[in-house]
């Protein structure tokens, strides 16, 4: 630390983990069909609503997860992001290949 930031009672702060680990999970990545969304934390998604939206902005699902996986076999081939919201708000790319 430099003698100016001691000067003004500035103390260094180092985080050494994340604040928060991803808990969620997305199988399989990049997906043709089913992806299926795993919490590492809870194992439950019952609680928690789902927008995904690709590059563009444009939203492609909206709601709430069924065990059964979310179908992306008829979005076009590309990027996408899954954003939950429930306990903690996380977000997480995945790819759809046909």
């Amino acid at each position: 630390m430099n003698e100016e930031a001691k000067s003004l009672g500035v103390r260094a702060v180092t985080i050494t983990q994340p604040i928060f680990a991803p808990t969620l999970r997305i199988y399989p990545n990049p997906a043709n069909n089913n992806i299926v969304l795993i919490n590492t934390e809870t194992n439950d998604l019952s609680a928690s609503t789902f927008v995904i939206f690709a590059n563009d902005g444009r939203i492609y699902y909206t709601g709430a997860y069924n065990n059964s996986g979310i179908d992306v076999s008829n979005y076009p081939e590309g990027i996408y992001y899954l954003t939950t919201f429930g306990k903690r708000i996380e977000s997480i790319k995945f790819i759809v290949q046909h």
